[in-house]
């Protein structure tokens, strides 16, 4: 009916999803959005079009970014990378989530 083969659902927030690189084009050079130490996650994305407190405390970071480096399954391949390849691919991206939690974050 509306022709999308690839849907990618998650009940993840909107302003998670704002904080990850996941599908996003690597080549923007303006707001490039690699976070490349737990730190990073403890300030607003610099890439998010207003003023915002929403950011993770640093042991949340950390938590983060040892999950992406020790989280591999039999296969060898880990999980985070997973999900960006399947994220990259989807023709549409699906978020749970409600103006009362997140108004600014679904306006932007």
């Amino acid at each position: 009916m509306l022709g999308i083969s690839r849907a990618f659902y998650n009940v993840s927030s909107a302003a998670t999803w704002c904080f990850f690189p996941i599908g996003t084009r690597t080549s923007d050079t303006h707001y490039p959005r690699i976070r490349a130490v737990p730190k990073h996650f403890t300030v607003p994305p610099k890439w998010v079009p207003f003023s915002t407190k929403v950011a993770y405390r640093l042991f949340e970071g950390k938590k983060i970014f040892a999950y992406a480096k020790d989280n591999y399954n039999v296969s060898g391949v880990p999980d985070g990378f997973r999900v960006e390849m399947v994220v990259s691919r989807a023709e549409a991206i699906a978020v749970k989530t409600s103006m009362e939690v997140e108004g600014e974050w679904l306006k932007a």
